[in-house]
């Protein structure tokens, strides 16, 4: 499984160090907001709310699986609302929420933000109790390396007009979506990878010539140790390869890619729970991203890989 430490953009943040060092000071008995205080919140979510998630989540929550902090002190960014700590023996772990970010002078949150968080915690930890039965499962990595390739080629569009550009475009979305299969699901490089990573290229180019064209991109990378899907720092450095895109930079990208989707975006990037818990807040309406663009750059396309989350649930 690749955890938050694989992440080579959490691990680029300047507070790294200081952000590892809080998460080892919160406590699981001390720092846990009682249940009684978010009496009216849960209240709301029990009687109103009927996702496919809820059940699954309130019996985490119900377990101490799931715990709910509310400290401003902690020196945690917005995009990690969610963190993971040992819980007992046996290798178990409690997922954290911090809802310090999305509270009132009350301490009171919106019903439908504290359940997307609850959510995000669930996926968190499903993840780590089940990755290969997720990462394995062709129809869920299929609709989600599609999303990928959507979500982040609209930047493109937006920066270089790449869409545009049939042939272009097809390689660029080929790129993402292998990316997303090799780096946030640690799928191996091969045939049947590629021939997913091809379900997100819609202009006509053959996969034939798309192959030629990663395989010259790969030749002309600089560091002969890794490859574009070593990192997404190692990705930029390919594309910027690619005729149309000489001028693209990786710092341009986040910031846009942050401006169109939300400031709790940023691990989305390359790191797979913060990626499906982005496209299930839309779901769920959390208002923890900016949701209205991502329905129009996913469409129905989330709704089927949520349903495909759903029936993996035991």
């Amino acid at each position: 499984m690749k955890t938050l430490n694989d992440s080579a953009l959490f691990k680029m943040n300047p507070d790294y160090h200081d952000i590892i060092t809080s998460i080892g000071r919160i406590s699981l008995l001390n720092d846990k907001v009682p249940k009684n205080s978010l009496e009216a919140e849960f209240s709301v979510i029990n009687r109103r709310f009927n996702y496919g998630t809820e059940k699954f989540v309130m019996s985490e929550y119900d377990k101490d699986n799931i715990v709910i902090i509310n400290k401003d002190n902690l020196k945690l960014p917005k995009y990690l609302s969610v963190v993971g700590k040992p819980k007992g023996h046996n290798k178990e772990v409690a997922m954290i929420v911090n809802i310090a970010d999305y509270t009132n002078s009350n301490g009171e949150i919106f019903p439908r933000t504290l359940f997307a968080l609850l959510q995000n915690a669930f996926i968190n930890l499903e993840l780590y109790r089940g990755w290969n039965k997720y990462i394995n499962n062709i129809k869920f990595i299929t609709i989600n390396s599609y999303l990928y390739s959507r979500v982040t080629t609209k930047i493109f569009d937006k920066l270089f007009s790449i869409d545009l550009n049939k042939s272009a475009s097809d390689f660029v979305s080929f790129l993402f979506a292998k990316f997303f299969l090799i780096n946030l699901c640690g799928k191996e490089d091969n045939e049947l990878i590629d021939n997913i990573a091809y379900k997100s290229c819609f202009n006509g180019t053959s996969l034939t010539v798309i192959k030629n064209d990663e395989e010259e991109l790969l030749m002309n990378l600089e560091d002969k140790s890794k490859t574009m899907y070593s990192d997404i720092f190692a990705l930029f450095e390919a594309l910027k390869k690619i005729p149309t895109l000489e001028k693209c930079n990786i710092r341009t990208f986040i910031e846009n890619y942050i401006r169109m989707y939300g400031e709790s975006t940023l691990l989305t990037l390359d790191y797979l729970p913060a990626f499906l818990s982005m496209l299930y807040s839309q779901v769920v309406s959390g208002n923890l991203n900016k949701e209205y663009m991502l329905e129009q750059v996913g469409k129905n396309n989330i709704d089927k890989s949520y349903v495909q989350f759903l029936s993996m649930l035991k």
